[in-house]
């Protein structure tokens, strides 16, 4: 069985931080306009927090850090055309205006609205960018028949 060597581990975790960062660009313009006060001291304290579980999903599992950088990637992509982004986000507006954190205007005036939306949001893209991520792993795995499951991916 393969095993990762601090190297690689050490270029998943980079790798995470530059993902993250670029699936930032349409969602944090995005949720500045809908936060105010507080409110954005809520979304701070989500983003972090997102940033934080990924980072250690992929110091404590390193075969996650190729499935979580290689979709989050194809999610970073994809805000060329951002609906996928623009959904999440309206989906977690409206979960927060359900439980009365978010005004009918879709604006966030409290600190929990604020975390409670992010991380609804941020949640869902990074759940889809597991999944994607595990789709090109099996592809990876199908293209490369001596990639086997056991052994994962290190790159």
């Amino acid at each position: 069985m393969k095993r990762f060597n601090q190297t690689n581990l050490n270029r998943q975790q980079r790798y995470w931080v530059v993902v993250f960062v670029a699936n930032l660009i349409v969602p944090l313009p995005f949720g500045l306009t809908c936060t105010e006060g507080i409110a954005r001291m809520g979304m701070c304290a989500a983003i972090g927090l997102l940033w934080f579980l990924g980072y250690e999903a992929v110091r404590k599992i390193p075969r996650m850090g190729f499935v979580l950088n290689s979709g989050g990637s194809i999610v970073a992509l994809s805000q060329i055309w951002p609906l996928l982004q623009f959904t999440s986000g309206f989906l977690s507006l409206s979960v927060g205006e359900s439980v009365a954190l978010v005004s009918r205007d879709m604006k966030i005036a409290s600190a929990i609205g604020g975390l409670l939306v992010t991380l609804l949001t941020g949640g869902t893209l990074m759940a889809i960018a597991w999944m994607l991520g595990l789709v090109v792993r099996g592809w990876a795995e199908f293209v490369n028949p001596r990639v086997s499951a056991k052994e994962g991916l290190d790159f």
